[in-house]
């Protein structure tokens, strides 16, 4: 925060440790608040890192989505396409507003 006064600034770091999780490209709103050791800092970052897009292999699964919740659903032929993979971005960039 003393060193890098205008990155601070930038980003609204006040303390430290801080740690702020960019998503292709961009800063995330929700800031980390638990616990600032490096434990702590490594569970936080391999949560937000795994896919949260949740594959639907049969009509059950699609039957019991949380409708309260919501939901993004996309059908692909395969995941190597690059609709899949914008998918996969927009998936990761609304992680923490929308189920996939």
């Amino acid at each position: 925060c003393d060193t890098e006064t205008e990155v601070a600034q930038k980003f609204g770091i006040s303390k430290y440790p801080t740690l702020k999780l960019f998503r292709n490209g961009r800063v995330q709103k929700r800031e980390y608040r638990g616990q600032r050791s490096v434990e702590a800092f490594k569970e936080y970052i391999q949560e937000q890192t795994k896919s949260n897009i949740q594959e639907v292999n049969d009509l059950k699964m699609l039957n019991d989505i949380d409708e309260k919740k919501r939901n993004v659903i996309g059908y692909f032929n395969s995941k190597e396409g690059p609709e899949y993979r914008t998918f996969q971005q927009v998936a990761s960039n609304l992680r923490d507003d929308c189920d996939f």
